[in-house]
C-alpha cells in the first residue's frame, strides 16, 4: 500500500489528504517449507504427519497415500488413528493455489506389531537411470522374513532384509511395500518411494513455416544424434491436419511431401501417409497430435537411423506454396544409448506475424538442460551463400503457456541497463555464446553479424522459439536448437 498526500485548494482554503493507493500484488505459488517426516508406530497408535506451506491464500492441500488421493484429506494435518501393519505405505500432500501447485518430498510410515521391530523408517531412494538401487529395511529380531511388493505386486524372488535392483529403469519407479514375518506371522510393515531420475535431453521439434517452389523455400530440419547405435525417428509433414479444428490455419500446404537425407542419399520419403497402425501407435507414444484422417494428404516416417546428421525436407507439387508443419520427434524410451544433440530448422520468415518462423522444442527427464538457441538469419548469406538471407533476426523463447522467457536481436549483445560495465558484459555474452558453439560443433557466428542468440538452462518442458525479422524484413532464417553440455 502506498500512501500519497493530496492537497486541494478550494476558495482561497486549502487542505491536504492522505489517499491511499492499492497495489495488486501478483500471487505467488506454494513453496513447501517443512516437509512431513517420515515416522515409525506401533499397532492401534496414532500417526501424525503435517506440512508447512508458505504462498498466496487460499492454499488448497490434498493428502496421498502410495500416490492414490486419500479422500477427506484436504488440510495441512493427515491424522491417520488406530493403525494396523497395512498403514505402513508411502505418503504425501500437494498444495496448491491460483498461482500454481507443489508437491512434498515422499515420507514413510512403518508400523510396528510390537514395538522395536523396525527402529527406523525406511528412507525413500532416488537412482539415476542405468545405475543400481538399493532399497533396506532394518529390523531387529531373530528368525524373521521378508516379503517385498513393488506397487502391489508380489515380488517373488525378493526374500532379504534389502532388496537390490541393478540397472534401474524409468518403469522401476514407484512405490514399495515390505512386510516382516516370523513364524510365517506378519509382525511389521514398512514402504519406500523410489525415485529413477534421466538426464534431461531433447526429443522433438516442430517448425510451422512456409513452403514453396524455389529452392530457399524449402522447409528443412535438421538433426544429430550423438551416441553408440542406433536412434528411432519419427518424421512428420503436416499440412491438411492444419487446416481443421483446432488449428484453423489458412492458406496450408495442401499436399506436403517429406524425405530424409543423411548427407545427400535420401534414407526414406513419404508423400501420404495412409493410416497405418504403425503410425497411430507412434504418434500415441510421443505424444503427437492425431493426423485429420487417414485419407489424409499429410505425411509421415517412421525410421530407425544411424548415428549421424541427417536432413528432412519438406517440399510440395509443383508450383505449390503454403504453410506447412514438420516434426521430427525421439521415439525411444527413457535413457537411451543414442540421443538427439541437436535440432534445426531452416525456413522462409515473412514481413508479418504469421510469416514468423516457430520452433516448439521439448526437454524431457527430472533435470534441466543447458540449450543453445540460435536464430541465424545474416550468416546465411555472408558465410554459406543463400541469395535471400533474413538480414536481421530476432529470437525469442517462450514457455508452454507462451509467457516470454528472454529474448535477444543481435547475438553479441547483452541486454543493456545503461550502465558502464555494458561493454564488459557483451564481451562476456560473446566468448560464453562461442564456447558453447564450439562445445556443439556449431559453426561460430561472426562478431558483428546480426544474427541473434540465446544460452539459456530451463527445467524440462514444451518450449517455443520463435524467429522473425527485425523492422518487418522478410527472408530465410535457421533456427536451432542445441544441447550443451
Amino acid at each position: 500500500m502506498k500512501i500519497t498526500v493530496v492537497r486541494l485548494t478550494l476558495c482561497g482554503a486549502s487542505a491536504a489528504f492522505a489517499v491511499a493507493r492499492l497495489a495488486a500484488q501478483p500471487a505467488t505459488a506454494p513453496v513447501v517449507t517443512t516437509a512431513p517426516v517420515s515416522q515409525v508406530a506401533t499397532v492401534g497408535a496414532t500417526a501424525t504427519f503435517t506440512v508447512v506451506a508458505t504462498g498466496t491464500a487460499p492454499l488448497r492441500f490434498q493428502w496421498y497415500r502410495n500416490g492414490e488421493e486419500i479422500s477427506r484429506a484436504a488440510t495441512s494435518t493427515l491424522t491417520l488413528a488406530n493403525l494396523r501393519l497395512g498403514d505402513a505405505a508411502v505418503y504425501s500432500v500437494r498444495v496448491s493455489n491460483a498461482a500454481g501447485s507443489v508437491s512434498s518430498p515422499p515420507a514413510s510410515l512403518a508400523v510396528n506389531g510390537t514395538a522395536g521391530t523396525i527402529t527406523t523408517a525406511p528412507a525413500s531412494v532416488t537412482a539415476k537411470a542405468g545405475t543400481e538401487a538399493r532399497l533396506a529395511l532394518a529390523a531387529a529380531g531373530t528368525g524373521l522374513a521378508y516379503e517385498w511388493r513393488y506397487n502391489g505386486r508380489p515380488l517373488r524372488t525378493a526374500t532379504g532384509s534389502a532388496l537390490t535392483l541393478p540397472n534401474v529403469g524409468t518403469t522401476a519407479a514407484g512405490y514399495y511395500q515390505v512386510t516382516v514375518t516370523a513364524r510365517n506371522a506378519p509382525i511389521a510393515a514398512a514402504a519406500l518411494h523410489l525415485q529413477v531420475t534421466t538426464d534431461a535431453r531433447l526429443v522433438n521439434i516442430a517448425t510451422r513455416g512456409m513452403v514453396g517452389p524455389e529452392d530457399d523455400e524449402v522447409l528443412i530440419s535438421g538433426f544429430v544424434t550423438r551416441g553408440t547405435g542406433s536412434k528411432g525417428v519419427l518424421l512428420r509433414a503436416v499440412g491438411p491436419t492444419l487446416a481443421q479444428a483446432p488449428f484453423n490455419v489458412t492458406g496450408v500446404l495442401a499436399n506436403p511431401k517429406i524425405t530424409l537425407y543423411r548427407g545427400s542419399s535420401i534414407v526414406a520419403t513419404n508423400e501420404d501417409w495412409g493410416g497405418g497402425s504403425n503410425f497411430t501407435a507412434a504418434f500415441t507414444k510421443v505424444g503427437a497430435f492425431p493426423l485429420a484422417a487417414a485419407t489424409s494428404l499429410d505425411a509421415a516416417v517412421l525410421q530407425t537411423v544411424a548415428n549421424g546428421t541427417y536432413t528432412a525436407h519438406v517440399t510440395g507439387p509443383a508450383n505449390a506454396r503454403g504453410i506447412a508443419l514438420i516434426e521430427v520427434y525421439d521415439t525411444d524410451d527413457a535413457s537411451p544409448p543414442v540421443e538427439l544433440a541437436n535440432i534445426s530448422t531452416r525456413a522462409m520468415v515473412g514481413a508479418v506475424r504469421e510469416g514468423a518462423l516457430i520452433a516448439g522444442f521439448v526437454i524431457t527427464g527430472t533435470t534441466s538442460n543447458t540449450v543453445l538457441v540460435r536464430g541465424v538469419s545474416q550468416s546465411l548469406g555472408t558465410l554459406h551463400g543463400l541469395r535471400r538471407a533474413l538480414g536481421n533476426s530476432q529470437v525469442a523463447v517462450f514457455d508452454a503457456k507462451g509467457n516470454p522467457i528472454a529474448a535477444n536481436a543481435v547475438w553479441t549483445r547483452s541486454s543493456h541497463s545503461g550502465r558502464d560495465d555494458d561493454e564488459e558484459e557483451d564481451e562476456d555474452k560473446q566468448s560464453e555464446i562461442e564456447e558453447a558453439s564450439d562445445r556443439t560443433g556449431a559453426f561460430r557466428l561472426p562478431r558483428g553479424s546480426t544474427d541473434s542468440a540465446l544460452l539459456m538452462t530451463l527445467p524440462p518442458g514444451a518450449y517455443t522459439a520463435q524467429v522473425t525479422g527485425r523492422n518487418n524484413a522478410s527472408g530465410v532464417a535457421l533456427v536451432e536448437i542445441y544441447e550443451v553440455r
